[in-house]
């Protein structure tokens, strides 16, 4: 998320998150809606001062769980989620040591952590914050389409890719997850799905 710092392209994203959160502060009945994801979820992790975006020590890839907090439990997307539930992760950055203050300013909160790793001391990274009402923001995939995954590493060159750099335990393990309908496909089907439609409905009504 730093690879871009100081750029034209960084300074018109932020810029468009400012104005975006602007317009929904100022009362407008067509309020506008944000999704990020991933690097998104970095970058305005970092441009809203949330926490510290850092280096992971190690890359993260593949299907992991990932696990709710208390207050998404009453959050009209992931209270439909089990606890864990599973989500798509690929990265080298993550977002931890969460500014409580910013949090309260921003009217933010966490809504995910990545999986326990009890036999490593390194803090859970942030998986999910909601951000006043209208702007999520996920480090995982929910958009990842688990047949689809499927079909994408039985090609040639994307299977020798994993198999190079991550081993065949992990194209093992991802597959096994890929084909259980208790794990992706839940949470592919609650989360984008449900956040547009309640988009275009408040749109549509206003």
């Amino acid at each position: 998320p730093y690879d871009g710092e100081g750029k034209a392209w960084e300074k018109n994203f932020f810029s468009l998150i400012d104005d975006i959160q602007a317009h929904n502060a100022n009362g407008n009945p067509r309020e506008k809606y944000v999704f990020a994801i991933c690097h998104s979820f970095q970058l305005l992790a970092r441009h809203l001062q949330l926490g510290n975006v850092c280096k992971r020590n190690s890359t993260a890839f593949g299907v992991f769980n990932i696990h709710k907090t208390e207050i998404a439990r009453n959050d009209k997307y992931f209270r439909n989620l089990p606890t864990p539930f599973y989500g798509v992760d690929s990265r080298d950055w993550q977002l931890i040591e969460v500014d409580m203050d910013q949090l309260v300013e921003k009217d933010a909160v966490v809504l995910a952590l990545e999986k326990r790793r009890d036999h490593v001391p390194y803090e859970r990274a942030v998986m999910a914050m909601r951000v006043g009402k209208h702007i999520y923001m996920t480090q995982f995939h929910p958009e990842a389409d688990a047949q689809g995954m499927l079909h994408y590493f039985q090609m040639p060159e994307k299977k020798e890719h994993v198999l190079k750099h991550h081993g065949d335990w992990k194209l093992a393990e991802m597959i096994l997850h890929l084909e259980d309908p208790q794990k992706l496909p839940l949470t592919h089907d609650a989360l984008i799905p449900a956040f547009l439609r309640d988009a275009k409905k408040e749109l549509t009504l206003n």
